[in-house]
């Protein structure tokens, strides 16, 4: 299911006590509410 809105593509930077990794990740900014970002999993 694709999510409507505008796409944009981040980088995500998480970490834990043995590893930092750091993550493109596209995004999804609702028409509905710009506000709330989403991420679209699986999104081609």
């Amino acid at each position: 299911m694709k999510l409507e809105g505008k796409r944009v593509r981040l980088t995500r930077f998480e970490q834990s006590d043995e590893y930092k990794i750091a993550a493109e990740v596209d995004a999804v900014i609702p028409r509905d509410d710009p506000s709330e970002t989403s991420a679209e999993i699986g999104a081609a």
